[in-house]
């Protein structure tokens, strides 16, 4: 059994990556708080464009590719999660404060 008790909870956010696991990306001190950034950060997923079907090695496709890499870019400036974020989940984590030696 651990010495440390937690003084209170946080509640993080943290981007998903397929198969990677997780990244906590912001720490709130409330679960409602936690849970409206997780919804706009999901909200905003649902905006993300979608990249060409085809894959060619021609002008046209090429031109695609570079007008969905130019939306892509604009949209993960607007990502409330930051540019890495992909899905979000959030979970609770005990805070601990520091006292002194």
């Amino acid at each position: 059994m651990s010495k440390h008790t937690p003084e209170s909870k946080l509640f993080a956010v943290s981007a998903n990556y397929d198969y990677e696991g997780g990244t906590a990306i912001a720490v709130f001190d409330t679960e409602d708080a936690a849970k409206v950034f997780a919804f706009d950060c999901e909200q905003h997923r649902h905006s993300k464009p979608v990249p060409p079907q085809d894959i060619e090695d021609t002008p046209a496709n090429d031109s695609e590719w570079e007008a969905w890499d130019v939306e892509q870019r604009a949209w993960l400036e607007k990502h409330p999660g930051g540019q890495d974020a992909d899905s979000f989940t959030f979970y609770e984590i005990p805070y601990y404060r520091a006292t002194g030696a």
